[in-house]
């Protein structure tokens, strides 16, 4: 065959094929197209949003809420992020600074350095997605790495939900009110656990796992973040919306009932006297802000909490 007659056979029939072919395969992928030129233009890289887990939190706060975009244009969307990665179970996560955000690596540096802030973030999310450390490492570019190092290992995860199942069904009754349920999971809770006034949270050589509800439930021993915790991991089974709460030396549950935010602080609910001996009190048991102010003692500063950052009982 000629070259003549091979170029014409292309034009008439390959030719149109091939751009009909390239239409299709643009139609079917438009989206993609776009958002990778938009991407290109922009000079943004893809955020990759994962999975959440089964312990992530789907309401928001009044300090932190979820982001959706993982793109920060404040201190306070950046804050955001943080909340979100640590709410949503996961272990890493990459995002970057927009350009028109130009304090935002500043900022990164300022929240990754306040460990008082951070300890405060984690309070939001549920015990078992909360942190013991959290790493940050950044470019000068705009790239933000966060790795969440877990306090619970997902064995602990497993024996603490086994045995919360089986408290719950050995204690609660369908007849119970909700109130009569919280106080029922609080009473066996202080009555299976000590205060545990050997553990040192300065030490890596404790004896028991007192900090965590793990201490709580195995040990028979806890302080007042593992008492916290195991409360909160109470609360949630019951779908009852919770946080917890940190003054300079303390921390205990905010709990949401009633259409109203209350405190909860198990660990003041049973002291020990000089003897030992321990006695059950309801006095810290849903209690408003109020109420808890008038309990406390001119001595003691333990209830003092930031009302900046738990909006929910600021008046």
């Amino acid at each position: 065959m000629k070259k003549e007659n091979i170029k014409a056979t292309i034009k008439k029939f390959i030719l149109p094929v091939f751009f009909l072919t390239l239409t299709v395969a643009v139609i079917f992928n438009y989206d993609f197209i776009i958002t990778r030129v938009a991407n290109l233009l922009e000079n943004t890289p893809k955020i990759a949003i994962g999975e959440t887990n089964a312990y992530t939190k789907n309401y928001d706060f009044k300090f932190v809420q979820r982001s959706h975009d993982f793109r920060p244009f404040s201190r306070g969307e950046l804050i955001n992020v943080f909340f979100s990665v640590i709410n949503n179970g996961w272990e890493s996560f990459t995002f970057y600074c927009p350009s028109e955000y130009k304090e935002c690596l500043s900022d990164v540096k300022e929240i990754s350095d306040d460990e008082v802030l951070l300890t405060h973030i984690n309070n939001f999310a549920h015990p078992f997605n909360s942190f013991k450390s959290i790493e940050t490492t950044f470019s000068e570019s705009g790239e933000i790495n966060l790795r969440i190092h877990k306090l619970y290992t997902p064995a602990k995860i497993r024996q603490i939900n086994e045995h919360v199942n089986k408290v719950m069904e050995e204690v609660l009754r369908d007849d119970m009110s909700l109130e009569r349920k919280i106080r029922a999971l609080h009473d066996y809770m202080l009555e299976n656990a000590d205060y545990d006034k050997l553990y040192n949270p300065g030490r890596t050589d404790n004896i028991n796992d007192s900090n965590t509800a793990y201490g709580v439930f195995f040990q028979g021993h806890g302080i007042c973040s593992g008492f916290t915790d195991a409360m909160a991991i109470f609360l949630t089974r019951l779908n009852v919306k919770n946080f917890k709460i940190a003054s300079e030396n303390h921390v205990w549950n905010a709990v949401f009932i009633n259409d109203r935010w209350l405190h909860l602080d198990a660990t003041w609910n049973a002291p020990l006297n000089d003897a030992g001996q321990k006695t059950l009190w309801d006095r810290y048991f849903l209690i408003t802000t109020e109420q808890l102010i008038k309990l406390n003692t001119t001595d003691s500063v333990d209830h003092n909490f930031d009302k900046t950052v738990y909006l929910e009982f600021r008046n």
